[in-house]
């Protein structure tokens, strides 16, 4: 950035003045993005005033410490030509000439600057406006000239810069009328009619007074007697014993009539005044031009005479190609310095390039040689833009499988989903819990943020409890476990059922669970058979105390109903009754099953036993395990014999007594008969040897 302070044209001394309707005059130029080390040609009036330009000797003279020394030369009175050191970029300001006024208060002349790329060796014509004087020899109430304006143009004479200059004010105060605009067309002077007229067209001043001329314009000369003379005519001010236009085409007055201005000079001459019988008006300032490139353009800004300054720019630049960029971005600066980079604002050095991401507006700096040789320094502003702060809600909070939930985003304009959904609001339905990710982008910066939020997916179960087997026909319990309400698929309402399944069955069970959600669960039953049991017994009929085998089959374990165990078991039956036993078979898999088996007991009565006549009246014990005991009916004398079930006698006894004691301790447990004879009778019992 390059600062210049002027001040009446002169530079600021610390000091600020205020008076009458000046102003202090500040003029600030910013060279976007540099800060520049470079070279500047300053061309002057070199001392001359009035309506003619400087000589050659004024400019070798002005020009001798200067580094424009030896190289300008004067090619027609007053204009100046430069020849271009050096191909480049330059700025040309051009300050126009003030006219001249009562108490120093003249039209004040416009200020113009422009960019342009000129070559080596190329020529320039430069001339400077003057101010617009008032002779020495009047003293009367004098007339005011127009201030001239100055001009820049190539050795062919096509404008690059004209800055107009101001028209000449008689009056003790400011009107925007005598100053010089930016507009091609020079300002109207005052005055009615068509004496004096409008300010300059088509190159020509305005007015035809023969008392208040026109400033002359790029091409064509003011109007009047006193009329200014156009660039391409020389560019002298008018010119009279009463009043005296700047040079560059100031207007002069060619009266002596009091109150007269004359029209400043321009690209367009500005239009003269005549004060006496129009009420005091101002003339009119001359029109400016600009040809160049980052204009900057002031009207009626410059007092006293107006100047040139030629600058030859640095061109060291830094750009960007993504400049604003977001909080977290990168952003490539680059820079056209070809030597000594040096970017001092993050301390890196050597690169034409940097990748920078500052998180807040920060300026970047690079010192450089620019490719003409130059040194500078330039600057770039990196904008960077906030973040939207972005938040998303999910609707219900915790979801029910199978269900739907709406993901509701916030602080951004346009959203995309980790669900490849788009759009503020969207729907998803996960299987479990989920996070989801989303991107907000505003529509204000483009700046994108991301932000999560959470589907909680209902955990909840419900449990079938009870056993996964059973028999066939028994009964199982089942129940549910962990929700509030329950449907059975048997239809039942309640938490616990019992049921009896004959063959495999699967029971389920719909549940509500304290969130309101429905969730299910399902038990498979197994149902084992039954295992089938039957007995045999070796005799269903025996007598008593008779020993009976009972066999058990078709289980894997059994329990007797005589609280024996075991697949068999031998019984003997006291009492002639019908004993029932029964058996309980248990198979591998746990079922179990009955059996029962009735075995008669008989009183023996048939023709084994007391077959003719009984001469025993008791037998006791029977069965025995050792001695029994016999009463027989009287003393007389008895044969007794003892018989096994093969026919075989064992025992022959004769004896005459009513009792007697028979030890069967030696013999073999089994049933044997007691056959006693007295002669006459017999009878036959039956023993068991236990």
């Amino acid at each position: 950035m390059k600062i210049k302070l002027e001040i009446n044209n002169q530079s600021l001394n610390g000091k600020w003045a205020l008076f009458g309707r000046y102003c202090l005059l500040i003029v600030v130029t910013f060279f976007a993005g540099q800060v520049l080390s470079q070279q500047s040609y300053t061309f002057t009036n070199a001392g001359a005033s009035g309506n003619l330009g400087p000589t050659q000797g004024q400019i070798n003279v002005a020009y001798l410490s200067t580094n424009l020394n030896g190289s300008v030369t004067i090619v027609s009175p007053g204009i100046q030509e430069w020849v271009v050191p050096a191909t480049g970029q330059y700025a040309i300001d051009a300050y126009g000439g003030q006219g001249y006024g009562a108490s120093g208060n003249g039209g004040r002349g416009a200020y113009m600057r422009g960019e342009f790329l000129l070559t080596a060796g190329q020529v320039l014509r430069i001339l400077v406006g003057q101010q617009g004087e008032l002779p020495a020899s009047v003293s009367y109430n004098a007339q005011y000239g127009g201030g001239g304006g100055s001009f820049v143009t190539d050795n062919a004479n096509n404008p690059l810069v004209v800055a107009g200059g101001g028209g000449g004010n008689w009056s003790s105060g400011f009107s925007l009328i005598s100053d010089a605009p930016v507009t091609t067309a020079g300002n109207s002077g005052g005055g009615t009619g068509s004496t004096f007229g409008a300010g300059g067209t088509n190159g020509s001043g305005g007015g035809t007074s023969s008392s208040a001329d026109g400033g002359a314009g790029f091409n064509g000369n003011g109007m009047g007697t006193a009329g200014g003379i156009a660039f391409l005519n020389g560019g002298n001010g008018g010119f009279t014993t009463s009043g005296i236009g700047g040079f560059g085409g100031g207007g002069g007055t060619s009266s002596f009539n009091n109150r007269r201005g004359g029209g400043g000079g321009g690209y367009s001459g500005g239009g003269g005044a005549e004060g006496v019988t129009t009420g005091f008006p101002e003339a009119g300032g001359g029109g400016s031009f600009n040809a160049g490139t980052n204009q900057i353009n002031t009207a009626g800004v410059n007092l006293g005479h107006g100047k040139v300054v030629i600058t030859k720019l640095c061109n060291v630049t830094i750009s960007a190609v993504n400049n604003p960029i977001c909080i977290g971005d990168n952003v490539v600066l680059n820079t056209n310095a070809v030597t000594t980079l040096t970017w001092s604002s993050i301390g890196a050095s050597g690169a034409s390039s940097i990748s920078v991401s500052p998180s807040v507006t920060a300026s970047f700096y690079v010192i450089g040689v620019a490719a003409t040789g130059c040194t500078a320094t330039a600057a770039l502003e990196v904008t960077v833009r906030p973040l939207p702060s972005v938040s998303a809600v999910c609707i219900p909070t915790i979801l029910c499988v199978g269900k739907l939930a709406t993901l509701t985003a916030f602080g951004a304009n346009s959203y995309t989903w980790s669900s490849n959904a788009s759009g503020t609001a969207v729907a998803v339905s996960p299987a479990v819990s989920t996070v989801y990710t989303f991107t907000g982008t505003s529509a204000v910066t483009g700046c994108k943020n991301s932000g999560t939020v959470a589907v909680n997916v209902n955990t909840n179960t419900v449990t079938i409890l009870g056993n996964n087997t059973t028999c066939s026909g028994a009964l199982l319990a089942l129940s549910g476990s962990g929700a509030v309400t329950y449907t059975w698929n048997t239809g039942s309402p309640f938490p616990s059922i019992t049921v009896n399944p004959v063959i495999n069955t699967t029971y389920s069970i719909s549940a509500t669970d304290v969130n309101d959600c429905i969730i299910t669960s399902s038990k498979s039953i197994t149902v084992n058979p039954l295992p089938v049991v039957a007995i045999t017994a070796d005799k269903l009929v025996v007598c008593r105390n008779e020993p009976v085998t009972l066999t058990a089959s078709g289980a894997d374990s059994y329990s007797w109903s005589n609280a024996s165990s075991g697949p068999s078991i031998t019984v003997s039956m006291p009492i002639d009754l019908a004993y029932t036993y029964s058996v309980t078979g248990t198979s591998s898999n746990g079922c179990t099953n009955n059996a029962l088996v009735t075995i008669t007991v008989s009183k023996c009565v048939g023709i084994n036993e007391n077959s003719f006549n009984n001469l025993v009246t008791t037998v006791f014990p029977n069965p025995t395990s050792g001695k029994v005991s016999l009463q027989f009916v009287d003393l007389s004398v008895k044969t007794l014999e003892l018989i096994d079930l093969s026919g075989r006698q064992i025992v022959s006894k004769t004896f005459a007594d009513q009792f007697y004691d028979l030890d069967l301790t030696a013999f073999d447990s089994g049933v044997y008969y007691l056959k006693v004879s007295d002669g006459k009778m017999w009878s036959i019992n039956k023993i068991v040897k236990q």
